[in-house]
C-alpha cells in the first residue's frame, strides 16, 4: 500500500534516481562477495569484512530509500502548495467575473 503511494508520488526523475541507486547498490553487493569468496580463500577469518560489508550495504539501502520517501513528502508538499494557489487564483477569478457581471447589469 504505501509502496504504491509512494511510487505514484515520485517524479520520473526520482524514479530514474531509484532505480539507479538500486543498480549500484546490486552491484556494490556483487562485488563484495567476490572479494569475500577471495578472502575465504586465503584467509579464514574475513567475518570482520563481510560484516563491514553488510553494513555498508545497510546504511546505502537504508539512505536511498530515505531520499526516496523524502522525495515523496516534498512532491506532495509541492502538489498541496500548487492546489492552495490554483484555488486562489480561481477564487480572484471568480469575483472579478462576478464583478464584471455586475458592472455591465449596471450600466
Amino acid at each position: 500500500m504505501f509502496a504504491t503511494a509512494a511510487q505514484s508520488a515520485e517524479t520520473i526523475g526520482e524514479k530514474v534516481d531509484a532505480k539507479t541507486n538500486d543498480a549500484k547498490r546490486s552491484i556494490k553487493s556483487v562485488a563484495h562477495r567476490g572479494e569475500e569468496v577471495a578472502c575465504e580463500k586465503m584467509d579464514k577469518n574475513c567475518f570482520a569484512k563481510k560484516a563491514a560489508h553488510r553494513g555498508e550495504e545497510t546504511k546505502d539501502y537504508a539512505k536511498d530509500k530515505t531520499d526516496e520517501v523524502v522525495n515523496v513528502i516534498d512532491n506532495e508538499d509541492d502538489k498541496k502548495t500548487s492546489e492552495k494557489k490554483k484555488a486562489k487564483k480561481m477564487k480572484k477569478a471568480k469575483k472579478l467575473h462576478e464583478e464584471e457581471a455586475a458592472k455591465s447589469r449596471n450600466d
